[in-house]
This record gives structure tokens, C-alpha cells and sequence, in this order.
């Protein structure tokens, strides 16, 4: 049977028997009172201790009175005075069931309460635990009871976590009637918790949050103020069956709502039952002065127009219409729900503004205003069959999007089968989202691009940014994506593949796309900046800044990599960063954090997983790894890959390169040579194809290893003494040529004349002797100068050596640093020899020497 024993009864004997004058002041208790108080507490303490800590109802405004020993803590059971709180906790002499009292006072210290105890301030507005700034103030573990302080200047004001089960463990404890404020972190954090009840409490000016509930459930959460925090009360993980009622959430960042990120999704995604995430919150919580919608396992229903903030999990045909969203974690939760009309709402200043979350079909989306929220309208994973018409969404961090990890968790292809036409805007321009379409152009004022089963689509000249993706392909063919500026996502460039396997024929349907063309695009600060899974594919002439990792290959053969400018693919990038137990609070959010690749730290300039690609004349700048090659996420390694010709410079992680068992190559043989390593430290006094022949050619005398494990080594043959610079020199004979420079000059003003036949370009050098090792395609050679050729330097014929092979010609000269235009010019004939007038120029590699030396 329950007792109808309280704290507050033995409050009432104890200042009937103090006499009148008991605020605050300090009384003496004559020996009969004591005795009757404790005969109380003796008796009392059994049911105590067996029944449960809520039945216990605290009054704090109702002061003990005591005698005092000077000590101004008081275990109440034992009569035994102590100088802190902590003390009086870990006494030998308290015992579960006991009540300790606390006078008014600012208590510096962090308390821990293992034990079934009562604390009680004697006034929450004056009695004060103080963290100093650090850890967390008032930590449970067990049944307690903690009413009438103030909590304060901590990490974290109350905290609580009994154990480390993804299952909430029963706790039991009771928050009444507290002020917990002013903490670095949070106010109140439920960890893995269950039976407690939080009341009366005002929670106040947290920095992430007021009321956490992580993988906690079957909590009550009860009229308490929870105003101006990071987040007002949220949801973390696998917590389920808390009852809310009464809470006001008030001016935080974000009131209310289900924070999806980490181990919220998760947990939905390893659900196999709907609807995942149920809890009790009715309408009497506020947020912003309306009311909140939770609505679970509801149909044929309209919100009410007041709604603070919505949510349904497992409903069918609900309609929101004319609602006013803001300020909240998601201004719309959708959960397993189902033909949900949202029509001509305004939702502004959320972290999602719509979120149509995983197994939730057949919603329509028309006519809603969406406003600085972070993200805009996201659409997850599992869900299919979304109409959206004329939304407009401006001002977000990820305006729009669909899922980065959709291709992963498609059934079949009505997983893509969404309608959204270019009605739809995002800061004023329109989402291109087509499907089966072919031989079209995106139109160049659009804001968003996706592809499905498409081909032979151009998407040129557009400014994209701010959406979980800017283009998306899927299984798309013969797609040209160029000159495109593409800022601010988790993926700019997404170009993947999909698949599924169908049951009733036992066979596994894998699409891919194909011929994929991507140059001369700018991409800057997206989480990846080039993902690419498409055959026969070239990325080209293209420049990635900030990204964390900037070209990845994953499972791509038969593909080129060119001539591209790759700066800064680092984690260092990364901000804000805060410690892993807390990102989740950090908003805006990282725009790469739905990356597979970078959560798993794939992080560098380029990832080359496939076979058979090119890697060649790109500048990798800054980057924690220039290059590696394997693709970790998808255990796919790069293999039989030629990589050449490309400087690879101040990598800042602790190699510049991973290779994979020997079975790429680093170098083009000689004499092409390989790459620039800015971390090389040889000499270049010799040439030829054993470096063994004097004179020096460009490429430095010993190899270099870039990394040195068996398994993974990379092991340049030929590696560059200078940087190299890559020029495009147009097409010969309908193929498109390259001719290349390398330096340790600056190279500028580069320009190839096919009227006159003249290469020339200018190199720029303080002090020292400056060298040149141009590589120039032999089509060119015969072309230009039918085989005869000198090099000018300010306007001076230099002598110099050449290769050549089936392919190029090679041409080497040195020059005092200074400022130069060179010339290379055919010599239209020559006779005799003379001493003031001679030049060295090649006719297939054979040095010849001519009188009378006409340039042209």
C-alpha cells in the first residue's frame, strides 16, 4: 500500500515546534522536538526507501529550521552538520532514504549523489551550487531527489547517466522546482535514463541546450520554463515513451523537436517497426506562445493553424494549411507518414523547415514560403512519390536536397519517382529535377540540378550553391558539365550509380552512368567537392578549394583526371569543431557531415578507387593527402592507374601519397618523367633512362619514395627536380594536344600562335640559374617547325639538349634568373657558320649548327 508520508510533513512538525520566528533565522530546537522529529524520520524511513522517490512532494518555500553547528550543510536523519554538500553525501553515516538540507549560500563545487538521497535547498533563489565554469554540477546516478537551488556555471547543470545501455535504465529520480541556468553546454541532460521526473524547474541561458533526452525514455517532463537556450527541449537517439505536458519553451535558438543527425538516424534507419520514435507530447507544451502537434498514429485530420511547431509519426492524410513555423528544430517532422498535404505555410528559421523523413510517400508540398532556414526541404532516404509545387526557399544553408546516401537504401527505381517541377525556386531560381530525359540543356538560371536516367544533357554556365547536393547524377549518360561555379554543399559534384535487387526474378539491377564530361568548373568549400562514378569519364581544367576532400573515384575505370587545381582538401577546413560528444548541438551544421567519405575520414585532394584511369598535369596544393589510391569506404582499390606529370606540394598530413600493392604506375617511363614531390631532396646532374649520362635533363637523379609500406608503396621512377605547368595547345589532327613546362621559374603568359608558328611564354626568377624542360606533342614539332626549331630567351638563341620518343620532344635549357620572354621559332633556312650569329635547334633529335640564322 502507498504511503501518504512527504518531506512536507515533517517540514510542518518541524516549524510548529521552532516557534514563530523561523525565516531564516537561526532557532535552537528544544530536545522533545528533535526527538519527535526523528522518531518521524525513523519510522518513516522504511517506506521511504521502498516506495518511489515521486511521491515525495517538496516545498522549498517551507524552511527547516535546526540546529546549527556551525556547518551550513545538515543531514536531517542523523542530526550530523557538514561544511559542503559533497561531504554530507559521502558520509559513512548517510544512508539511502536520508534527506540532507542545505542552508542559503553559494556552494563552490561539483556534487555527486550516488545514494538514494533528498536534497533540498533551503531557498532555490539563494542557494547556489557553482561549477566554476567546469564539469558537471550536480551529477545522479541513482534515486534522488534535488529541489530549491540554483544550478549554475558548469559544463553541464544536472546530469545524468546510470550506465551505457542503448536501452534507458531506470533511475528514478525527481528535479523540482530548480533554477538550472547559465551552464557552458546544457541545462538538464537524461543519458540512457528512465522513471524520472523533471518539474517546476526553470531552465535558463544554456549555450546547446536546455532539456536533452538521449536514448532516455518513459521520463515526465513537466511544467517547467525553458527559455533562452541553444536548443529549448529535444529528442537524441532511441528515446521513446517520455511524457511531456505543460513546458513553455521560450526565445531558444531552437524550442523543440528531434535532432537527426548521428545516432538518431542511426537508430530510425536500423528500425524495422514503425514508427520508431513515439512519444507523449500534447498541445499544453508551447513554443513561442503555440502549441506543439505530435501527432502519432492519426489520419483524416487538419493541424490547426496555431501550431508552434508539427510532427507525425505514422499518420495518413493530415493537412497542414496556413501554419506559421518557426524557431524549432524541424518546423515539419514527417515519420512514417503518408499522404500528407503541406500547402501555403510559412516556415522560417528552423534547422529543417521541412523534413520528410524515412517511409514517408506520397506528400505533396505546394505553395509554402521557406525562409532562412538551414535546411530547407530535405527528402530522406526511404521515402518516394513527393509533389512539389510552388515552394520558394531562400536563405538556407542546404536550401534543397534529397538524401547524400540515397543510392545506398533505393528498393527500385520509384524510390527516385519523385514530382518536383521548376515551379519550384530556391533563392529565386528553379529546381531541375528530370527524370528519363535526353538531349536537353539545363537552363542556366537554375538553382538546383538532378538527373535520373538521362542522357546527352549539357549543364553549363550556372551558379550553384547551398543545397545538400548542387548536381546530381544518376545513371546518367553522355552528361557535360561545364563551367559551373558550385559553392557550399555536402556533395557539388555527385555523379553515382544505383541499384536493387528484384525478388520475383532473383535478379540484382545495377545502373550506372557513363561518359561523364566535367571541366573547367570552380567548386569551393562543399564537403566533397567531385564524387564520381562513371566510365570512360574525364574531370578536367577544373579548380577545388576548400574541400575537404576534393576529387574522389570510387569504382571508376577507364576515366582521365587532368589538368585540374586541387588547394586546401584538409581537415583543418573543417569549422567549427567541436568535441564528438557535442557536434550534434553545433548548427549550422557541417556541410559535409552526411558524407560517407568524410565521417570515415576520407580526406585529401584525390581518391583514385577504379582501374585504368589517367592521373596527370593537376596541382594538388595543401592537402592532407595529395593523392590516394583507395576508395576505404567502399573497399575499393585503385589498381593499374598511370599517374604522372602532376605536382603534388606540401601535403600536410604525413605522406603525400598511398598507392596500393605496387600495381600502379608513378612515372611515364623516360623521357616523360613522372611527378613534382615538394618533399623531394634530390640532385639533377645527370640524364638518360638510367640517369646514369651527363648533363642534366629536369628529372631528378634517384627515385623517390612517397610511401614506403610494402603493401601501398608508391615509387616514383622519375621525379620531377621542378614544378610542371600543363597547357592546353588546342587539337591536331581532331586530338586534342597538351604542352607541358616544367621550371623552377614562373611560368606565365603562356601562348601558341599557329599563324606564326611561334610558342613563346615568360619566366620569372629572383636569383640563381633558371632551367626549362618543355615537353612539346611531335605533331606540333612537324607541324610548326617541320623539325627545325631554336629556343630564344630575350630574344637570343641558348643552347640546349632534347629527347624525344614516339610522342613528344623534349627540349632543355638554362638561363641566369631574371625575367625572360622565350621563343620557340622555326628557322626558315640557314648556311654557313658564324661566330656572332648561330642557334642550336633539332631536326629528330640530331644537333645541327647553322650560318646565318633566319627566326621566324
Amino acid at each position: 500500500m502507498r504511503s501518504n508520508f512527504s518531506i512536507g510533513k515533517i517540514v510542518d512538525i518541524l516549524k510548529c515546534n521552532a516557534g514563530n520566528d523561523y525565516f531564516g533565522v537561526k532557532m535552537r530546537i528544544d530536545r522533545t522536538s528533535l526527538l519527535l522529529a526523528l522518531l518521524i524520520i525513523i519510522f518513516a524511513y522504511p517506506l521511504v526507501k521502498s516506495d518511489s522517490v515521486s511521491n515525495f512532494s517538496v516545498h522549498s518555500h517551507q524552511p527547516i529550521v535546526l540546529v546549527k553547528n556551525g556547518y551550513p550543510v545538515h543531514n536531517i536523519n542523523t542530526s550530523i552538520d557538514y561544511p559542503t554538500i559533497q561531504s554530507a553525501i559521502d558520509a559513512n553515516e548517510t544512508e539511502d532514504g536520508h534527506i540532507i538540507f542545505v542552508d542559503a549560500g553559494i556552494y563552490y563545487e561539483h556534487v555527486y549523489v550516488n545514494k538514494n538521497l533528498t536534497l533540498i535547498g533551503e531557498n532555490k533563489d539563494n542557494t547556489i551550487i557553482d561549477g566554476g565554469e567546469t564539469g558537471k554540477v550536480v551529477q545522479l546516478n541513482t534515486r534522488a531527489s534535488v529541489t530549491g537551488f540554483t544550478i549554475r556555471n558548469g559544463d553541464y547543470g544536472v546530469w545524468v547517466r546510470p550506465g551505457f545501455s542503448i536501452m534507458p535504465m531506470y533511475v528514478g529520480f525527481v528535479l523540482n522546482d530548480n533554477y538550472i541556468v547559465n551552464n557552458n553546454y546544457g541545462g538538464i541532460h537524461l543519458e540512457r535514463c528512465g522513471g524520472n521526473i523533471v518539474t517546476n524547474n526553470v531552465v535558463a541561458n544554456n549555450i546547446l541546450f536546455g532539456i536533452h533526452l538521449y536514448h532516455a525514455g518513459n521520463n515526465t517532463i513537466s511544467n517547467n520554463t525553458v527559455l533562452n537556450n541553444g536548443h529549448g527541449i529535444d529528442f537524441y537517439g532511441n528515446s521513446n515513451d517520455n511524457t511531456l505536458r505543460n513546458n513553455n519553451m521560450t526565445d531558444n535558438e531552437y524550442n523543440f523537436g528531434l535532432i537527426l543527425r548521428g545516432e538518431t538516424r542511426n537508430f530510425l534507419y536500423g528500425t524495422s517497426s514503425k514508427p520508431g520514435i513515439v512519444n507523449d507530447v500534447d498541445p499544453s507544451n508551447i513554443v513561442n506562445g503555440k502549441p506543439i502537434y505530435y501527432m502519432v498514429n492519426r489520419s483524416n485530420e487538419q493541424v490547426p493553424s496555431d501550431a508552434g511547431y508539427i510532427w507525425l509519426d505514422n499518420c495518413t492524410n493530415i493537412t497542414i494549411n496556413g501554419c506559421d513555423l518557426s524557431n524549432n528544430l524541424q518546423g515539419i517532422l514527417l515519420l512514417f507518414a503518408n499522404n500528407v498535404s503541406i500547402i501555403n505555410n510559412n516556415i522560417a528559421d528552423n534547422v529543417y523547415g521541412t523534413h520528410v523523413w524515412i517511409y514517408s510517400s506520397n506528400n505533396t508540398i505546394i505553395g509554402n514560403t521557406l525562409e532562412d532556414n538551414l535546411n530547407g526541404v530535405y527528402l530522406s532516404d526511404y521515402s518516394r512519390f513527393t509533389t512539389m509545387r510552388n515552394n520558394s526557399i531562400n536563405g538556407g544553408q542546404m536550401n534543397f536536397g534529397v538524401s547524400p546516401d540515397i543510392a545506398r537504401h533505393l528498393k527500385d527505381a520509384s524510390y527516385l519517382m519523385n514530382d518536383i517541377d521548376t515551379s519550384n525556386n530556391l533563392d529565386g531560381k528553379p529546381i531541375i529535377y528530370w527524370i528519363n530525359q535526353h538531349d536537353r540543356q539545363v537552363p542556366t538560371n537554375s538553382g538546383y540540378v538532378m538527373l535520373i536516367n538521362s542522357t546527352n544533357i549539357l549543364i553549363e554556365d550556372l551558379n550553384l550553391s547551398n543545397n545538400v547536393r548542387n548536381i546530381f547524377l544518376l545513371a546518367s549518360n553522355n552528361t557535360v558539365i561545364a563551367n559551373n561555379s558550385i559553392v557550399n554543399s555536402i556533395y557539388g559534384i555527385d555523379v553515382g550509380d544505383y541499384g536493387w535487387f528484384d525478388y520475383d526474378t532473383s535478379i540484382y539491377h545495377r545502373f550506372y552512368s557513363f561518359n561523364t564530361t566535367i571541366k573547367r568548373n570552380i567548386l569551393v568549400d562543399n564537403g566533397v567537392g567531385i564524387r564520381i562514378r562513371s566510365d570512360n569519364s574525364t574531370i578536367s581544367n577544373s579548380t577545388l578549394y576548400r574541400n575537404p576532400l576534393g576529387i574522389c573515384l570510387t569504382g571508376t575505370s577507364n576515366s582521365k583526371i587532368s589538368r585540374n587545381v586541387v588547394v586546401a582538401s584538409d581537415m583543418n577546413v573543417i569549422s567549427p569543431s567541436p568535441p564528438p560528444d557535442l557536434y550534434i548541438f553545433y548548427y549550422p551544421e557541417w556541410p559535409w557531415e552526411y558524407s560517407r567519405e568524410l565521417t570515415q575520414l576520407e580526406i585529401g585532394g584525390i581518391i583514385v578507387g577504379g582501374d585504368y584511369n589517367v592521373v596527370y598535369g593537376n596541382t594538388v596544393v595543401n592537402s592532407y593527402y595529395s593523392i590516394s589510391m583507395r576508395d576505404e569506404i567502399r573497399g575499393i582499390m585503385g589498381y593499374r592507374n598511370l599517374i604522372f606529370s602532376n605536382n603534388f606540394i606540401n601535403s600536410t598530413g604525413y605522406y603525400q601519397a598511398i598507392g596500393w600493392r605496387r600495381g600502379n604506375y608513378w612515372d611515364n617511363g623516360y623521357p616523360a618523367g613522372g611527378n613534382y614531390w615538394s618533399n623531394y631532396n634530390g640532385t639533377d646532374f645527370h640524364s638518360g633512362l638510367y640517369q646514369n649520362e651527363t648533363g642534366s635533363d629536369g628529372i631528378g637523379d634517384e627515385e623517390f619514395l612517397a610511401f614506403p609500406l610494402h603493401d601501398y608503396e608508391v615509387l616514383d621512377g622519375y621525379p620531377l627536380m621542378a614544378p610542371i605547368s600543363v597547357f592546353d595547345a588546342g587539337s591536331w589532327n581532331e586530338v586534342n594536344c597538351d604542352l607541358s613546362i616544367i621550371s623552377n621559374s614562373t611560368v606565365s603568359d603562356f601562348q601558341l600562335n599557329k599563324t606564326q608558328k611561334i610558342t613563346s611564354f615568360n619566366v620569372t626568377g629572383e636569383t640563381g640559374l633558371g632551367f626549362c624542360r618543355i615537353t612539346v606533342p611531335n605533331v606540333i614539332v612537324q607541324d610548326f617547325w617541320q623539325g627545325n626549331y631554336t629556343v630564344l630567351v630575350k630574344g637570343q638563341p641558348v643552347e640546349s639538349r632534347n629527347w624525344t620518343d614516339e610522342d613528344n620532344t623534349y627540349i632543355y635549357f638554362t638561363y641566369p634568373h631574371s625575367t625572360y620572354k622565350v621563343t620557340i621559332v622555326p628557322i626558315k633556312h640557314c648556311s654557313g657558320i658564324t661566330n656572332d650569329a648561330f642557334s642550336y635547334h633539332m631536326h629528330l633529335g640530331k644537333k645541327k649548327i647553322c650560318k646565318t640564322a633566319k627566326f621566324y
